[in-house]
């Protein structure tokens, strides 16, 4: 409240705070420290190790009401709405460098929770859909934390369907970035499928 007095209930902003983060029975502060004044929330985000989720979010009523959460999104709810806020508003952001939100990791029904399941088609396409706000560095570090790995577990689709879709999602990526995905993810699990494969055979 104290951040936000300076502001007007009409103004496009909003807090938000550092959180801990519960990792193994130990607590971790995140983020070390808020957004430079010309990074957007995405390259906050996903290339400056930010952090920023609904429940470390204080709001005014103007701005919610000027940008609500969209509904029946499967995944990237807070994200979506940071992304809106940015692009769409405007908005701008006070950050709160005290930890004032909990947040836990381990408990019962985890994996359970939306951010646990197996939804990479989705994630890669919501991304996407920001597109022209998003640089390709922001889209390469979204798809290896969100999309590449899910990819590569996903059983409802043979390996060479996986390997097709790889090269069209790299196609996004930097030329650095695409070499290295290439060498860290899919030389390695194209040498498992093959392994797998004459082992089956013999």
């Amino acid at each position: 409240m104290a951040a936000l007095k300076n502001y007007s209930p009409n103004d496009l902003v909003f807090s938000f705070t550092q959180v801990k983060s519960e990792e193994n029975d130990r607590y971790d502060l995140l983020p070390e420290s808020g957004p430079k004044k010309d990074w957007s929330f995405a390259e906050y985000i996903f290339l400056h190790k930010g952090y920023m989720t609904t429940s470390t979010i204080m709001s005014s009523r103007g701005l919610l009401a000027k940008n609500m959460f969209t509904e029946k999104l499967p995944k990237h709810q807070d994200w979506d709405w940071l992304f809106k806020a940015d692009f769409y508003c405007h908005a701008k952001s006070v950050y709160v460098g005290e930890p004032l939100t909990i947040y836990r990791t381990q408990y019962v029904g985890r994996s359970m929770s939306v951010s646990q399941r197996n939804t990479w088609h989705y994630s890669h396409e919501w991304m996407l859909g920001y597109r022209k706000y998003l640089s390709r560095e922001v889209i390469a570090s979204f798809d290896r934390g969100n999309v590449i790995n899910g990819l590569l577990d996903d059983h409802s689709m043979n390996k060479l369907k996986k390997i097709w879709i790889l090269r069209r999602i790299l196609s996004d990526f930097p030329d650095q970035e695409r070499k290295s995905e290439w060498k860290e993810h899919i030389f390695p699990f194209i040498i498992a499928q093959l392994k797998g494969r004459f082992h089956d055979e013999k």
